[in-house]
């Protein structure tokens, strides 16, 4: 139960009666964020057609890249998360939220190991996301993006495949734009070694 939304628990719920605060990151952050733990062994791609395909299994690193917005209402309508903080301006939001409440002893930690830089974007290996598959992410998200960052890219999305083929495809065409990419740096690279070489003969 550790990563699961209000609305998955046992009822009543250990929320309920409590003032509650959760933190709401722009969906192709938290993609990234969550490629980065694994290891970058894989391609950002792959890691959404996972979440597509499993949902929120085991397999699915214990509801990582469950929507958002589950967390802060019920399948009714219900709010069950008080506060929305946003993750880019959390440490800021998270002080007001503690000075409000008579709390100013409790501040976050500052990030220190590499792994929860990792989390934080920090000292994180490149990626090169097509505007495409970013989209894709987007769309994948779209009630997030409707609801806690007010963006309507609904009709955006009509025009996407959204399914798992549509994906496969998306990851197949990205996979195959960076082998070209590196294919074409070596080249380059050998010939620049060669052009070196002759001018110092």
């Amino acid at each position: 139960l550790w990563h699961a939304p209000p609305r998955s628990l046992p009822q009543p719920s250990p929320y309920a009666d409590h003032d509650t605060f959760c933190v709401a990151r722009d969906p192709v952050d938290r993609v990234l964020s969550q490629w980065r733990m694994e290891g970058a062994h894989r391609s950002a791609c792959l890691v959404m057609r996972e979440r597509l395909t499993h949902r929120c299994g085991a397999a699915m690193s214990d509801c990582h890249l469950w929507p958002q917005h589950e967390y802060v209402w019920d399948a009714a309508g219900r709010r069950t998360c008080a506060h929305v903080l946003a993750f880019d301006d959390l440490s800021d939001q998270f002080r007001r939220l503690m000075r409000a409440a008579g709390r100013d002893d409790v501040t976050l930690p500052p990030v220190t190991s590499r792994r929860s830089a990792l989390h934080h974007g920090a000292a994180a290996p490149e990626t090169d996301l097509s505007a495409n598959v970013t989209l894709m992410i987007r769309c994948a998200y779209k009630l997030d993006e409707c609801l806690l960052r007010g963006r309507d890219i609904f009709e955006e999305c009509a025009r996407l495949d959204l399914t798992i083929d549509g994906w496969t495809r998306a990851c197949d065409r990205s996979a195959g734009r960076k082998r070209r990419c590196r294919v074409h740096c070596r080249k380059r690279g050998t010939a620049s070694a060669r052009e070196r070489l002759h001018k110092i003969s």
